[in-house]
């Protein structure tokens, strides 16, 4: 009858969502892609996987991660989720950029490793 069985589990397009909502947002802000992103972004797609760590080593300046951070808490219903590692060194994030990252986490749950190592931020 209706109503019995498992019912089949919805494809996960939070990965390919993020791709353009990244680039969109980049342009509203008026900051450059971040290649290695942009790069990994696209590995992951092209591979059917998801994005489960964000390790960066580029001067991205605090609009530069908003423009990732946004989008990452953007993705319907509970934010991006496969994110389990966060590691921004040398991104001259900011006070500003700690705040957007902070406002990420706020809603996510599936991350477990925050590492923000000479980052230009106060305590």
């Amino acid at each position: 009858g209706k109503g019995k069985g498992k019912q089949p589990e919805e494809e996960d397009l939070s990965t390919e969502k993020l791709l353009p909502r990244y680039r969109k947002k980049c342009l509203e802000l008026g900051v450059p892609f971040c290649r290695p992103l942009l790069e990994r972004l696209s590995e992951k797609i092209d591979d059917n996987e998801h994005l489960n760590e964000l390790h960066l080593n580029e001067e991205l300046g605090w609009n530069g991660i908003r423009a990732i951070m946004e989008p990452l808490k953007e993705i319907i219903p509970e934010g991006y989720k496969h994110l389990k590692s966060i590691k921004l060194w040398k991104c001259f994030l900011g006070d500003e950029g700690v705040r957007h990252i902070c406002s990420f986490l706020e809603t996510n749950k599936s991350v477990f490793s925050l590492d923000l190592l000479d980052n230009k931020f106060s305590v």
